[in-house]
């Protein structure tokens, strides 16, 4: 086998020519992920295409929208009356209840508040809508009554309950279940008030429905890669299957006309199934007219031959001394210490990665994270003997060291590995690490109470375990182990993005900074870490890593491209300028690979016997072989096929994935990556390394962290609480230079408008999960086949991954570039149980999490072969959207 040899490509963002617009109408005739429900006379058919409700005749016909694209409405259910539509939507950020009347007028809010509600259904006298909600802490049933606005719960149990619906006569409720095992179906019986489980199942069910009669319950059943319309019978308890095994039922009511006839959304359509006869459905076809309107903008340009010096941007984690007369940061790549206004000092100097300094309270070590030994550590600096030692060893990834106020203990987290998910106690001079407490997802950075005996951190806290979003809240937890207590006072505040962002207990025990809606706050509190009064806005732009100086007087932060101190005192801020500059690595001047064979991109054949001629950073000619030729270097390629490098568009990296990430990649042939969501500094950190010549790895480009709205799940994400702060994070974008921004699945669409917006002022592209109406207010590209979803459903796949001709049309039509991400919709385990030997690879063994690598016989099980069915249509929607003229990247 020849060598395998590859050159570098350029991912080149080009500026357009104008700031004008192109209009394009699409015109849809099937739907993914719709649901529907039929007028009480019979003579419409409300539907929620694309997030809007729309109004067509029953029998099929041209679709009427009643609701804005920025709504996000879905499942509609008519009034008794058929006068008004009852729906959810999403206008202000959270799931409410709206109702609208047929015409499209009378659009009132029935819900407001930091809760989501869900799932609506009318009362058969017209009177209340029946809902779920998580205001309680979980789901649960509620109803509200339309004329005294009283709102009540239903049920209370631990479990989940959740898409109810009235019986015909209004005495029972039928509703789903998680309590136990399997899914249920349970009964609500209005007079005694009393619930019991009517049917179980292996499948994950969806959406009951009654028959007029109240003989029959309908639902959704979906598991083994199949999508099946079920009918169970009240009397008997037989159940029936009655979709056909090649349909892709999608999970909502259906609506139903008799006893044997109901309406249903499947396979990408509207049918009418007639339950006297076998297999007897009808078509109920729609035409459904929307308007794109794509931007052409001017972006930004792209410097790959500046070798001038620049100033360091990518200022991660400082840390102020106690004496508040240092600061010690992280910057291309590297530990520095800057004494005031003084030259900084390089105190590590290597190819590796450290990060997150943090000061001992005598101010004589400093703690931090490297990968020098392999991987992420946590590190101690003794700043009198200027040595530098490991005090954990760790297969996984070691992060955010914080001393305790005497200086002998060390507390931290991981990002990865078998510590992951957990505060951990390590005595100063190493040994086996201990545990605080229980699981927690991806927490922050933990921070003491002057007596040592309370640490705080920040952790998700969902609203419920049916969604996994919630806000990020302060933890405080028993030093001993003796149990943790939430920050009381801030319920529906979210804490900065769980990373470097506060809570930071001030060295007196008075005050806990931290960061939320953008801004820098400290709130008092005792010695347990509870609130003794309101908190206190401390700055008035964006701040990130708060850090006190040792007489609690002063903390320095973060404030978009600069290091600001701010006083408690007076308010007062000083600027503090860190005195780093790098310069792009300037490459050998003229160099000459002779190649064996390479393929170009461009040629139809492959180019054998040639000449690449290399000029500083450009390649210049490629040319028939000429060894008379001269350069400043030679390769000798004459055994080896070239092409260009791969380009990875949507990976996610950071600092913790060591500095053997890099190498990992290019030994993959991939010499660009995009991440689509990164914390910010620590991205450019990397960046400018790489461009310093610093760091080995693929051209990155970047972006911060993804903005969200009002709830998050990832740490390093941050959640959009205040209007002005989206425009603060757009500032952040354009100052630290980000290559994109990335919006998140719980912002809502007005704010995504006026995100896309901004950015592209500013010249800078962004992606979402997002389909429609992103597509249609000017998002540059959309990121996962399916991805997360704020509706617990992906109106871009169903749960059977299938995708059908809204989606396609709109990817297509629109020239928007679509980054599937396979892998993640069952293309690795595909790939693995279908080639076992690839977890052999040296490449995938280095650089893996190694719970994959444990997980070994699972990879290659027939469980994994399973997975093929389903990933089929992967590959099929992928191939469409090609055949259709859209644009995918890998």
């Amino acid at each position: 086998m020849k060598p395998f040899i590859q050159i570098a490509a350029i991912l080149v963002l080009g500026a357009s020519a104008s700031q004008t617009s192109r209009n394009i109408e699409v015109t849809l005739t099937e739907g993914t992920n719709m649901a529907a429900d039929v007028s009480p006379d019979g003579s419409q058919i409300a539907i929620d295409l694309l997030g809007r409700i729309w109004v067509m005749p029953a029998l099929g016909g041209a679709a009427k929208p009643i609701t804005d694209p920025l709504g996000d409405a879905r499942q509609p259910a008519w009034s008794p009356d058929g006068q008004s539509i009852v729906f959810q939507a999403y206008w202000d950020g959270n799931w409410h209840i709206w109702k609208i009347d047929t015409d499209g007028q009378g659009l009132e809010q029935l819900t407001n508040g930091p809760f989501d509600y869900r799932e609506p259904h009318w009362s058969p006298d017209g009177d209340e809508i029946l809902f779920s909600s998580d205001r309680d802490g979980n789901y649960d049933l509620w109803l509200l009554d339309l004329n005294t606005k009283e709102m009540k719960p239903l049920t209370s149990s631990i479990a989940n309950e959740y898409a109810p619906a009235f019986s015909p006569a209004g005495t029972q409720i039928a509703y789903l279940s998680d309590e136990g095992e399997q899914n249920g179906v349970w009964l609500w019986n209005k007079k005694d008030q009393t619930t019991r489980r009517i049917h179980s199942s292996k499948a994950k069910l969806y959406a009951p429905s009654w028959s007029p009669g109240a003989s029959q319950l309908s639902f959704t059943a979906i598991g083994d890669g199949e999508s099946q319309l079920q009918l169970l019978n009240l009397q008997t308890n037989a159940l029936e299957t009655v979709s056909l095994p090649e349909e892709d039922v999608f999970p909502f009511r259906t609506s139903w006309s008799s006893e044997k006839n109901l309406v249903y959304t499947s396979t990408g359509k509207i049918w009418k199934l007639s339950l006297k006869k076998k297999n007897a459905k009808e078509n109920l076809p729609f035409r459904a007219t929307v308007s794109l309107e794509r931007p052409d903008y001017n972006r930004k340009e792209l410097e790959f031959d500046d070798e001038s010096p620049q100033p360091a941007k990518g200022i991660e984690a400082p840390s102020l001394s106690p004496d508040g007369q240092t600061i010690a940061f992280i910057a291309l790549g590297d530990l520095w210490m800057q004494e005031n206004q003084s030259a900084p000092i390089n105190l590590t100097n290597s190819p590796y990665l450290e990060m997150t300094p943090t000061w001992s309270r005598d101010g004589r070590y400093l703690a931090y994270v490297s990968d020098r030994a392999g991987s992420p550590d946590i590190w101690v600096f003794d700043l009198p003997t200027k040595g530098h030692r490991p005090i954990t060893t760790s297969p996984g990834a070691e992060a955010n060291p914080s001393f305790s106020p005497d200086g002998q203990t060390i507390a931290f987290t991981t990002s990865a590995g078998p510590r992951y998910g957990k505060v951990w106690l390590v005595d100063r001079a190493g040994g086996e690490p201990t545990s605080l407490g229980g699981f927690l997802r991806s927490p922050g950075k933990p921070t003491w109470s002057p007596d040592g005996e309370t640490l705080a951190v920040t952790v998700l806290a969902a609203y419920s375990s049916r969604f996994r979003e919630g806000v990020n809240q302060i933890l405080c937890l028993d030093r001993r182990g003796k149990g943790n207590w939430p920050l009381k006072g801030l319920e529906h505040w979210s804490i900065g993005s769980r990373t470097l962002d506060g809570p930071a207990w001030s060295p007196d025990g008075q005050w806990m900074a931290f960061i939320s809606s953008g801004i820098m706050w400290i709130a008092p509190v005792d010695k347990k870490g509870q609130m003794q009064g309101k908190p206190l806005r401390m700055t008035k732009g964006l701040a990130d890593h708060p850090s006190w100086a040792g007489d609690s007087q002063s903390i320095l932060y973060t404030s978009t491209d600069q290091l600001k101190r701010v006083f408690l005192a007076n308010g007062r801020e000083e600027t503090v300028d860190v005195k780093i500059n790098w310069q792009r690595a300037r490459p050998v001047n003229r160099k000459i690979i002779q190649a064996g064979y390479v393929f170009d991109g461009q040629s139809e054949e492959l180019r054998s016997d040639v000449d690449i001629v290399i000029e500083q950073n450009r390649i210049v000619a490629i040319e028939e072989r000429d060894l008379n030729r001269t350069a400043d270097q030679i390769i000798d390629a004459r055994n080896a096929f070239i092409m260009p490098g791969l380009i990875d568009m949507h990976a996610h990296q950071s600092s913790m994935d060591g500095e053997k990430l890099g190498r990992t990649w290019l030994s993959w042939g991939v010499t660009t990556t995009r991440d689509p969501t990164a914390a910010p500094y620590d991205a450019l950190n990397r960046q400018e390394a790489q461009k310093a010549g610093k760091l080995l790895g693929p051209r990155l480009f970047f972006t911060g962290s993804s903005i969200d709205g009002s709830r998050v799940y990832y740490g390093g994400t941050i959640a959009q609480q205040n209007p002005i702060q989206l425009d603060q994070e757009l500032k952040r974008a354009e100052k630290l230079g980000y290559d994109m921004v990335k919006t998140y699945v719980r912002l809502s669409d007005p704010l995504q408008k006026e995100a896309v917006q901004k950015a592209h002022r500013i010249g800078i592209p962004v992606s979402s999960h997002e389909l429609y109406p992103a597509v249609a207010y000017g998002v540059d590209g959309v990121e996962h086949i399916r991805g997360t979803s704020r509706r617990g459903y992906s109106p871009k796949v169903s749960e059977t991954s299938r995708t059908y001709g809204d989606v396609i049309q709109l990817l297509a039509k629109s020239g928007m570039y679509f980054c599937p991400t396979a892998a993640l919709s069952g293309g690795f385990r595909v790939l693995i149980a279908r080639n076992p030997e690839f977890l052999n690879d040296q490449r995938f063994v280095l650089f893996s999490d190694p719970a994959i690598l444990r997980n070994r016989a699972g990879l290659i099980s027939e469980d994994s072969l399973a997975w093929e069915k389903t990933f089929v249509h992967v590959g099929n929607t992928v191939r469409r959207v090609v055949e259709a003229g859209g644009t995918v990247v890998a």
